[in-house]
């Protein structure tokens, strides 16, 4: 007897001897045109009598099954919904390619009323079918998946926080990004995620920010803030700036979001102006460093470029700053509104507008210094040892606290709270 030797590739063997029961049609043009043709049905017996309505169903061939679950929410009312799960229910424990259609109609619309009973059923009546090879882990993950009633994403998140990373997750899914809840899953990830995850999917989370509406949009937020990304992966936060800007500018955008998640936000952004302000010139990082320990604080920034001039505006003051030679002015918030607030939002509109490169509506900042106008003590100067000066400014004036330790330790105890 002569033997032959055939060399044969292990993926075809797989394909050949394990995948071919997971083959399904549902992305066919025949299965498609078979789907429409039940759903015409469906509707045409919508009209008729609940008997008759039974009578053509109980007629339809089992293997054509595989259509139902795609059709459950077209079928009413529910006394011929239950019918229909009924069938399929008993169809499931001997057809274990119903696992697999049920499934892809939970997937494909994130509806599982219904279908995922069928899936249940199937995995538990058909396991060996079903998990044929499947790795250890995948089916003791699947063993704890189908228990779960509702809310199947936030078990993936559990099961996420315990050990497995996001693409043995998606592999364990069977999920495809084409399917609805692959979203789901990826909203509920990111609603509770780690640096590191943010890290390793950046660009999945950019993507389903910019395509998501507000609601969704505050909840990836606040997930991504709670993990402490925001100065560490600056590329995500300057997304969620572009998206949602700060709870002080556009509060509705924030209106979910929880208080210390805005407040923290709202730092960073401050700190990056006042960054963009002081930093391109090295003499003057000394006023950067100083001002930023009181980021939390401020509500917003607003620059006179031409006089190279900032006003740092606090919940109580409205603070004048310059690069260069040039006192500081405090004012009282109210009053620097009163006197000088329309032009100043004239000015924001311009320069804050792609249409123009300056504002035209000009304000100088020999405008806004005026000794008299100032709070006690306001008018302030960088001579030596300046720093002190304001420091105790702003403390005994204004009540501030200013020793930087003190103002990191207090922020950490409204985190926690």
């Amino acid at each position: 007897m002569n033997f032959v030797y055939k060399p044969v590739y292990i993926s075809d063997w797989v394909n050949r001897e394990i995948k071919h029961r997971r083959r399904t049609d549902y992305d066919t043009a025949e299965f498609q045109t078979l789907l429409n043709e039940f759903k015409s049905l469906i509707y045409y017996y919508a009209d008729k009598k609940y008997g008759e309505f039974k009578e053509w169903f109980e007629k339809v061939n089992p293997k054509k099954f595989k259509v139902f679950p795609f059709l459950m929410e077209h079928i009413s009312p529910k006394n011929r919904w239950k019918l229909v799960q009924d069938k399929l229910l008993q169809r499931s424990k001997k057809d274990p390619r119903l696992f697999d259609y049920a499934l892809e109609a939970c997937y494909i619309d994130h509806r599982f009323e219904g279908n995922w009973k069928i899936v249940r059923e199937s995995y538990i009546e058909n396991k060996a079918a079903v998990t044929q090879g499947w790795s250890s882990k995948k089916k003791i993950f699947w063993d704890d998946f189908v228990k779960v009633e509702n809310r199947q994403q936030h078990f993936i998140l559990g099961e996420m926080k315990k050990s497995l990373n996001f693409n043995d997750l998606i592999d364990f899914l069977m999920l495809k990004e084409s399917h609805s809840f692959y979203n789901s899953v990826l909203l509920e990830l990111f609603s509770n995620g780690t640096q590191e995850f943010y890290k390793d999917q950046q660009e999945k989370f950019i993507e389903l920010m910019n395509q998501s509406d507000n609601v969704k949009q505050q909840i990836l937020a606040g997930g991504f803030i709670r993990s402490n990304s925001v100065f560490k992966l600056q590329k995500i936060s300057q997304v969620i700036y572009k998206n949602l800007g700060t709870y002080v500018r556009q509060p509705m955008k924030w209106s979910d979001v929880g208080e210390k998640e805005k407040i923290a936000f709202h730092g960073w952004v401050m700190s990056k102006e006042l960054k963009n302000f002081f930093g391109n010139l090295n003499q003057n990082h000394e006023r950067f460093k100083y001002w930023e320990k009181f980021s939390t604080k401020l509500e917003k920034v607003v620059v006179l470029s031409q006089d190279k001039t900032m006003l740092m505006y606090f919940y109580d003051v409205v603070i004048i700053e310059v690069l260069g030679v040039g006192a500081v002015y405090v004012y009282d918030k109210d009053f620097f509104n009163q006197k000088f607030g329309q032009r100043i939002a004239m000015h924001e509109n311009d320069t804050q507008s792609n249409r123009y490169s300056y504002s035209r509506h000009v304000v100088r900042r020999s405008l806004l210094m005026e000794k008299e106008w100032v709070v006690t003590g306001g008018w302030l100067t960088h001579n030596q040892g300046w720093q002190a000066n304001f420091d105790r400014f702003l403390s005994r004036r204004l009540g501030w606290e200013v020793n930087e330790n003190e103002i990191i330790r207090k922020q950490k105890i409204f985190d926690n709270q």
